[in-house]
């Protein structure tokens, strides 16, 4: 018979993957996914390959690298497939032996590879405060920030440079963040978020500027355009 050896629900899953049938292969052939497989979907998978014969059982090394597999326990040992879960953006390698009565490998696979799919970067933008927003006020400053992609946590970065940002909130799971902050300082701030598969990805590196603090003696110094405008007059009237 054809699908001696598999499942109901491997069978199922070889006629959605392959309408008219997998072609037959060799004894312990991967069948899917198939050897070198990529953009294979994460979550819960079922290895599935060609049988060997009636009265042997299977055995099968799983793991994200050749060197590394690990033996996994299956539920029904006579059947030619193993469930696993896989995650984004990794690959994974495994290989089958079939076993005898007397427990003895009378045949073992290749070693066969698949790669799952990448995961999709979300979108997170800045909202408050605006890239390059001037006179933000100092003091406690809510850090806000929007994402398209549900499910994900945050964490914040924060500097007065971007060489030496560091992370100041973790494990954040609303889009929200209170910093205290200085007067008169330039800020830089990025947002890392994480999926619960492992991704973790970076925001665009966005900058502030908080507003000087005129309690303090001598009030906010005299700096760019403006400041040499107000100076100009000063220094024309010394020279005469």
């Amino acid at each position: 018979m054809r699908y001696h050896g598999y499942s109901l629900i491997a069978v199922l899953i070889l006629l959605a993957l392959f309408p008219g049938g997998p072609a037959l292969g060799a004894p312990l052939d991967a069948v899917y996914p198939q050897n070198g497989a990529v953009d294979v979907s994460a979550g819960k998978l079922s290895l599935i390959w060609e049988e060997a014969s009636a009265d042997l059982t299977y055995r099968v090394q799983f793991g994200d690298g050749a060197d590394s597999m690990k033996g996994l326990k299956l539920a029904d040992p006579s059947l030619c497939m193993a469930d696993v879960t896989v995650e984004l953006s990794t690959a994974y390698y495994w290989q089958v032996s079939a076993v005898n009565a007397s427990d003895d490998v009378e045949i073992k696979s290749r070693i066969y590879s698949f790669r799952t799919v990448d995961a999709e970067a979300p979108t997170v933008t800045g909202v408050y405060p605006a890239d390059k927003e001037k006179d933000v006020p100092f003091g406690k400053v809510t850090l806000h920030w929007n994402t398209d992609t549900p499910g994900l946590l945050f964490d914040v970065w924060l500097g007065e440079d971007a060489a030496s940002m560091r992370r100041v909130a973790s494990n954040l799971s609303r889009t929200l963040c209170d910093m205290p902050l200085a007067s008169s300082k330039k800020y830089h701030w990025q947002i890392e978020a994480r999926d619960g598969a492992g991704g973790a990805y970076r925001s665009p590196l966005w900058t502030f500027y908080t507003a000087c603090d005129d309690s303090i003696s001598g009030g906010c110094s005299l700096t760019g355009r403006a400041g040499v405008l107000l100076l100009l007059p000063l220094a024309l009237l010394f020279r005469r």
